[in-house]
């Protein structure tokens, strides 16, 4: 289960890291590789199921199930190496989203290529659902029942993206300007994610059940005995759900959901087939271990820590990358652009820190919890030859290797000699939860270090000096080797000033000058270098004035060219002409309907200055 997820989210980077070049044009070669990709895909996704056909009728029906699982998370892995070809390679948001849908609601490019992917994942679940029904692992007339099973496994890492980018993007096409800013203001933002994350977190598992096909559990022997626990352990519940995975023939049980009153336990047809009543009340025992200690809360806290390191330090991770290693990476793969290198280094670093974050700080909370919820189910039965039996029942209906850990669980035979150990030593139990309980705290302390050093950085600009930096370095590299480019020498004697750089600031503004550039924003930016620059060697208020009135002379009605001019006249003693243009700037402003304060303060330091009101 947990694959999809992951596999989803993947796909979900993917596409958001894309970024559209500015001359991007519809061609047929490009949707000729696409069709051509695609049938290779499925060429090659049919050649293997075919050559594992056979491997797996030996197997029992719970074993064939498990099988076609792991098969099916080795093709959808190939698949996104595919997706993300199609993405960054092709450009498929651009190929699928009419322009002028993505200027009106630009998540519906993300949308439309994740629904492609969606589609891609049909057909490959298409190709294995007959494969399967060739080993009747499931009837030919459940093909589509396990489509829409798979399809309800994957949906639901998207409804976050989904709620928050959709409605963000709704929101801001009202006809209410007010709103707009408010709800655009870094406040408005951060009431809405935590307004929409909250009804997230609370009616998700409504959803969830729905999309995975769940149904309840008839009144029985069955159901009685799962409510007898529930309650001998004090575990509130919504419902008891049967839920069809793999058309019921995994065996395997879940709880979903924080709050009691949104909360159900899961199982399949197989698990109520195969176990004993002992053995079904350990696994229920072992799921009411995981309410008891508040796991799924947890969870929701490591998602957040994710979400918080990623927002702190991704960017300033992706920027250190790129002005040390993604330098030498530039230079040495000279056929790609700038953009497209930080593109591929932007998502190679998102990829790298969700694989870590979640393989390593995730795999470890689950695997110890679900250590932790084994300890509890021996502490209810008072014994846990019940649990240990089921883990061999698993085993060998489903052809595992007991001795092979995975990622998010200890191996099987891992879990029965920690079984064995409480049995002989009750106290371990009581140690495994002291243990968990230290991590959790370590992990809480070190995320609390880390929002405040990342909020430190965020404050301090630490991010926007080094993004200037950066920024510096590629477009020396780039007037490198376009030595005659004025505008990327406009570009970076603007960086350059900005950094307080002033000869090197001078150098490329006068480059571009004498490339043949007379533009009217390097006139302007030259100009206020030597009006305003600190370094006296540098200051020349009369050229800088003589610069800025060659501006106006193109630009006549730019508020912030005008401004220049303005300030000019000021710092050359010229009172009455500063007011005067900086009068005009303020106009032109307001009549652009922008932000007025700066040159409201401009306009009252000209007067104060000339002695009038």
């Amino acid at each position: 289960m947990f694959y999809q997820l992951f596999y989803t989210i993947a796909a979900l980077i993917l596409v958001t890291a894309w970024v559209p070049a500015a001359d991007l044009r519809h061609s047929f070669t490009d949707w000729f590789h696409l069709l051509a990709a695609c049938l290779l895909f499925f060429i090659l996704s049919s050649l293997w199921n075919k050559k594992s056909l056979h491997k797996y009728r030996h197997l029992s029906p719970s074993g064939i199930a498990e099988k076609w699982h792991r098969r099916l998370q080795a093709q959808n892995l190939v698949l996104l190496i595919f997706f993300a070809f199609f993405v960054h390679g092709l450009h498929l948001p651009f190929l699928l989203c009419p322009r002028f849908l993505a200027d009106l609601l630009p998540f519906l490019q993300d949308f439309f290529a994740l629904a492609f992917y969606f589609a891609l994942l049909w057909g490959l679940w298409h190709l294995a659902s007959g494969s399967m029904a060739s080993t009747r692992i499931i009837g030919e007339g459940d093909r589509q029942s396990f489509i829409r099973e798979q399809m309800g496994l994957s949906l639901p890492a998207l409804l976050p993206w989904f709620v928050l980018s959709g409605l963000h993007d709704f929101l801001m096409l009202l006809p209410f300007s007010g709103f707009r800013q408010a709800f655009s203001s870094s406040t408005g933002q951060t009431v809405y994610y935590l307004t929409v994350f909250t009804a997230i977190f609370l009616f998700a598992p409504l959803c969830v059940q729905k999309f995975w096909g769940c149904s309840p559990l008839p009144p029985g022997p069955l159901r009685h005995r799962i409510e007898k626990v529930l309650q001998d352990t004090k575990t509130g519940f919504k419902d008891i759900l049967i839920w069809p995975l793999f058309g019921g023939r995994m065996l395997t049980a879940g709880i979903m959901g924080p709050w009691k009153k949104f909360r159900y336990i899961l199982v399949t047809p197989a698990l109520l087939q195969h176990l004993y009543p002992e053995e079904l009340e350990a696994v229920i025992a072992h799921e009411a271990g995981h309410a008891h200690y508040r796991h799924l809360i947890f969870y929701v806290f490591i998602l957040a820590g994710f979400l918080l390191v990623s927002w702190f330090f991704l960017d300033f991770l992706y920027q250190l990358l790129v002005l040390g290693p993604g330098l030498m990476l530039l230079s040495f793969f000279s056929f790609l652009s700038p953009a497209a290198l930080a593109t591929a280094l932007g998502i190679f670093i998102t990829l790298t820190l969700f694989i870590l974050y979640f393989r390593f700080l995730f795999g470890y909370f689950m695997r110890h919890f679900e250590r932790q919820a084994d300890a509890f189910a021996f502490r209810v039965q008072g014994t846990a030859r019940h649990l240990i039996q089921t883990f061999h029942t698993l085993s060998n209906m489903t052809g595992q290797n007991p001795d092979k850990p995975n990622w998010h669980h200890f191996s099987i035979s891992q879990r029965i000699r920690f079984l064995e150990k409480c049995e002989k030593n009750p106290e371990l139990a009581i140690l495994h939860d002291r243990q968990v309980r230290g991590s959790v705290l370590l992990y809480l302390f070190f995320l609390i270090l880390l929002t405040g050093a990342g909020g430190y950085m965020k404050w301090a600009g630490w991010d926007d000096s080094i993004q200037k930096t950066l920024l510096i370095r590629a477009l020396e590299m780039e007037v490198h080797t376009e030595k005659k480019d004025p505008l990327l020498l406009r570009h970076l004697g603007d960086l350059y000033q900005e950094k307080k750089a002033y000869q090197k600031a001078l150098s490329a503004y006068h480059r571009a000058l004498s490339a043949g550039s007379r533009d009217a924003d390097l006139f302007n930016n030259l100009a206020w270098l030597y009006i305003t620059a600190e370094d006296s060697g540098v200051a020349d208020p009369l050229l800088g004035t003589y610069f800025a009135e060659k501006a106006v002379h193109q630009k006549p009605e730019a508020p912030y060219i005008l401004d220049t001019l303005a300030e000019g006249y000021h710092r050359t003693g010229r009172r009455e002409e500063a007011v005067y243009y900086g009068r005009k700037a303020l106009h032109y402003q307001k009549k652009s309907h922008g932000e007025t304060d700066y040159y409201e303060k401009q306009l009252e330091k000209f007067l104060m200055d000339q002695g009038t009101e």
